[in-house]
């Protein structure tokens, strides 16, 4: 208790310590004694006296109309030592220097002010309230006029809209938008560039804020991307919405006839161009002749864009129709032009030079030029013929068409005369036939034999190498007696022969010189004479023999990671005479048989394999290589872990 016995409603209380903060209460008396205290709000801070607030920072201003506005601020930066208790508004009118209060004191920074004069412009200031009185007000704020705030068009279509819709042909379509802006948007739809109009089945309902267009009775045309535009002084919205109509599918396309015959035709055509929005079924084709109003189905089951069409009368016109159909019918047909069954170019003409080019004592093979006129398709083959004087017909010698021009043909009788013609065909069928040969006489001629086959040359040493060749094509007409070898040293043109009377296609000569490079080749003989020469062999050089090389030595792993392997070997103990051109280095995984090839194309003596599979053990082989072969392999004689040689650490302990 500071005092008592005041009269007073206030009082000053003397002797407090300059920094110390104190609260106060304070109660009244009557007879019957002192009631209930009244508390002060806060602890009073006796470091100055108190001032009024600085005044309020940073005023801002939102959502103008035309009848209000509203405010919000900052607190002062010092309260002058009292809270504050409330904030002032007031407002200045364009015109007049008068600020007039917005209404009572608010204790929160911000505040709606109402009402305003319509078109009038404003500024607006703000001053705090604390126990010793309002502050000096805050800068104000540039003038504001009151009318309504512009907005930009925006559009909310229906959520079930936002997705697109499907719906079948016949199906009533709503497509509902709502709309806001001020001021109120100009609503255009459009589809496919063109506004939306109202017609029989569209209709258009407008309200504030709403716009819904209405399809009645839809159709497969009325699919597609609708777009609503909203238009004001502040702006332009649009929103889609994907339309899908499903329906029977349109017509085929591209239906086109080809490939006729007298009797048959082939029909193509292209998927319609509109599926009707569901996938395509099948097909069904129909047919009728020119001269006929009645259709004839051909098939309904048809799961290609092709028909092949049989069984047609020769020279006669018809029409075909083909529709799509799908789950929800079949479609409108596409039509073809007419048609007449019948080929669109003629038989070939006779063929030309028919002779005789070898005889034999049971066959007679003929040879010939091709006709002059294909009758505008191509020759597909030829049918050759022989005259049989006992039936007096013409017999075919070949049961399919002969592709070339030469035909052998076989099981004729011998020292019997025979006549042979040719008739080349095409799609249209077998032309004209050439001119009969005259009578030839089948009986069995001898020549001398063809030439034998390229000798080749192996096992070349000092002074030998072995021969091998072909028997010749052929005989003759006698059997093959014996064969003749001839050589041809390199830098002369002089054959020597050096061997006759030969049995086999193959001959061991020695006596030949070191170093000196020759050629070979053969003649056959028969009871008839000798052949022409073969072709000459490939030149060989007489020296010392070559071999492959001995293996590869000392093949180790020097290094081995998850995915790769450093080989290292030592070059083969023997390289066969012939210098060393390449390794070849091959791997296998242990768990299969085979080996995989790495590379042949190695030049040194070490390698590194890659890719492997981590955690796989393999096992690698090396094998030399020079011009004469390759050597056996040199392989490691344990299995190696893909794996690196270290690893991330452990897990630390002891924590």
């Amino acid at each position: 208790q500071v005092i008592d016995k005041v009269l007073d409603q206030e009082v000053t209380i003397p002797d407090l310590a300059q920094g110390k903060e104190y609260l106060f209460r304070v109660s009244a008396c009557n007879k019957c004694g002192p009631g209930e205290p009244a508390y002060i709000d806060e602890p009073v801070n006796m470091r100055a006296p108190a001032t009024v607030p600085d005044p309020p920072e940073n005023v801002k201003w939102r959502d103008p109309t035309s009848k209000s506005i509203f405010l919000m601020w900052d607190p002062p930066k010092y309260d002058g030592g009292s809270r504050i208790k409330g904030y002032i508004v007031e407002k200045c009118q364009r015109g007049t220097d008068k600020w007039e209060p917005c209404g009572e004191p608010v204790t929160e920074t911000k505040m709606k002010v109402e009402p305003l004069k319509e078109g009038e412009w404003y500024a607006y200031r703000v001053k705090a309230l604390n126990r010793q009185g309002a502050s000096k007000p805050s800068h104000p704020t540039d003038e504001i006029q009151a009318v309504d705030a512009m907005e930009a068009p925006e559009i909310f279509l229906d959520v079930k809209l936002l997705a697109g819709i499907t719906v079948k042909a016949g199906t009533k379509i709503e497509l509902p938008a709502t709309v806001t802006g001020k001021p109120e948007p100009r609503i255009t739809w459009t589809k496919a560039e063109n506004i939306l109009r109202p017609d029989k089945r569209i209709s258009i309902e407008s309200k504030p804020n709403h716009s819904t267009v209405i399809i009645t009775d839809s159709k497969r045309s009325d699919s597609g991307t609708y777009i609503i535009e909203a238009v004001n002084t502040s702006g332009r919205a649009t929103a889609t919405v994907e339309v899908n109509v499903l329906d029977k599918p349109g017509p085929p396309a591209a239906f086109d006839v080809s490939e006729i015959t007298n009797v048959s035709c082939l029909l193509t055509w292209n998927p319609p161009r509109d599926d009707g929005g569901s996938k395509i079924t099948n097909y069904v084709l129909e047919q009728r002749a020119a001269d006929s109003e009645i259709w004839h189905k051909l098939s309904s089951t048809i799961k290609e864009t092709k028909f092949k069409v049989t069984k047609l009368t020769p020279l006669k016109e018809y029409i075909f129709r083909v529709s799509a159909e799908n789950m929800y019918g079949v479609g409108e047909p596409a039509l073809s032009n007419p048609m007449i069954a019948k080929y669109p170019f003629d038989t070939p003409g006779p063929p030309t030079g028919l002779k005789p080019i070898e005889i034999t004592k049971d066959s007679v093979t003929l040879t010939w030029t091709e006709p002059d006129e294909d009758g505008g398709s191509p020759i597909t083959g030829y049918w050759v013929e022989r005259f049989d004087p006992d039936q007096d017909k013409w017999i075919r010698c070949n049961k399919i068409p002969v592709k070339d021009t030469t035909f052998k043909v076989k099981g004729l009788t011998n020292h019997k005369k025979y006549k042979f013609r040719v008739l080349a065909e095409n799609l249209a069928g077998p032309g004209k036939p050439s001119k009969p040969t005259e009578p030839i006489l089948v009986k069995d001629p001898i020549d001398p034999p063809w030439p034998p086959g390229k000798p080749t040359v192996k096992d070349v040493a000092k002074t030998s190498c072995f021969l091998q060749w072909t028997k010749p094509e052929h005989d003759g007409g006698a059997k093959i007696e014996s064969y003749v070898v001839e050589l041809l040293k390199t830098g002369t043109d002089e054959w020597v022969r050096v061997a006759e009377g030969v049995p086999m296609t193959e001959h061991f000569l020695k006596g030949l010189m070191e170093k000196q490079e020759y050629s070979f080749r053969i003649r056959a003989v028969n009871k008839a004479g000798e052949s022409e020469p073969s072709e000459p062999s490939d030149p060989v050089l007489c020296k010392e023999r070559l071999s492959p090389p001995s293996p590869p030595r000392w093949l180790e792993v020097i290094n081995i990671t998850k995915n790769t392997a450093d080989l290292k070997w030592t070059v083969p103990e023997k390289d066969g005479g012939s210098p060393i051109t390449n390794y070849i280095v091959e791997k296998r995984d242990v768990r299969r048989k085979g080996w995989q090839t790495v590379d042949t194309t190695v030049k040194d003596t070490k390698y590194t394999v890659t890719p492997l599979t981590e955690g796989s053990l393999y096992v690698f082989r090396v094998a030399a290589e020079n011009a004469v072969g390759q050597s056996d392999y040199c392989e490691i004689e344990d299995s190696v872990l893909a794996k690196d040689t270290f690893t991330t650490p452990g897990a630390p302990y002891a924590l």
